[in-house]
């Protein structure tokens, strides 16, 4: 069997599994919301695909935990297919090194990192006294919008209140994004760029190599350019913005704000 009818057949499978648990998911979604089965199934639906505007969302402690299972799993599907790919094309070393990086990445940030940066979403919940938040400072519905930020599937109805919110968010949105980065780094480095890389090798004259330079270079070079088109398009959206304003309302054009929503749109994480 060539690679691409491997590549179709595993995507396919990988896909329908999903699709079945996407079927069940809504089912139980639209029992504990007292909701039309039509609609659970369009929220869980969009959530899986990252496609979610926001005008409709949980309203209970189990629609959320639903949702939050559901924004996981979409999050995890492109790179299940993957693996099963590499496994299905006699790559299994290959497949087994890029999911133990990426289990590892997770588990730093999906779990360690957004328990704790919870707590700080939280107290500065708080401390904002946004009116139209203060029913969703407690650290369950901050905890709910770290997860489904990082997923990048966050609807809207929990959002940053404040200076501090507004930058724990983006580190939240940054750690989803490496997440993905990681698996894709140790293969780009395993097959192309660095292979037989150690973290303390030497190079061919004996002299020292760092730690996956190639693939490091690779991964940041192109980044630290986006950050800094990012940062000038900030500039002049503020300048422009703040120029033709004269009423409350150019608040909201400041550089920060204007940062915060550019930099998290370019990761994929807009709250509305």
């Amino acid at each position: 069997m060539n690679d691409c009818k491997v590549v179709t057949l595993v995507s396919l499978a990988t896909y329908g599994f999903f699709f079945v648990v996407i079927l069940f998911l809504a089912l139980t979604l639209s029992s504990e919301e007292k909701s039309d089965y039509a609609s659970a199934l369009f929220l869980i639906f969009t959530t899986f695909f990252a496609g979610s505007w926001g005008h409709i969302t949980p309203n209970f402690e189990v629609g959320r935990a639903v949702c939050s299972l559901t924004a996981m799993l979409g999050y995890m599907c492109p790179l299940v297919a993957a693996f099963f790919m590499f496994v299905c094309m006699s790559q299994d070393s290959l497949a087994f090194m890029a999911a133990k990086a990426f289990w590892l990445a997770y588990f730093c940030t999906a779990l360690l990192a957004n328990f704790t940066l919870a707590a700080g979403l939280s107290a500065d919940c708080l401390a904002a006294e946004e009116s139209w938040m203060s029913e969703k400072c407690d650290y369950g519905s901050q905890l709910y919008f770290a997860w489904m930020t990082f997923h990048l599937r966050a609807y809207g109805e929990v959002a940053p209140t404040g200076p501090g919110s507004n930058f724990i968010s983006l580190v939240i949105v940054m750690f989803g994004s490496l997440c993905w980065v990681v698996p894709l780094f140790t293969v780009a480095r395993k097959t192309l760029l660095d292979p037989g890389a150690r973290l303390f090798s030497a190079g061919p004259e004996g002299t020292f190599r760092p730690w996956c330079c190639k693939a490091f270079k690779a991964v940041v070079l192109p980044y630290l350019i986006c950050f800094g088109i990012i940062m000038l398009f900030a500039v002049l959206w503020a300048a422009m913005c703040s120029g033709g304003c004269y009423d409350a309302a150019c608040i909201d054009c400041d550089f920060g704000n204007v940062f915060h929503v550019l930099l998290s749109a370019f990761h994929g994480a807009t709250w509305g």
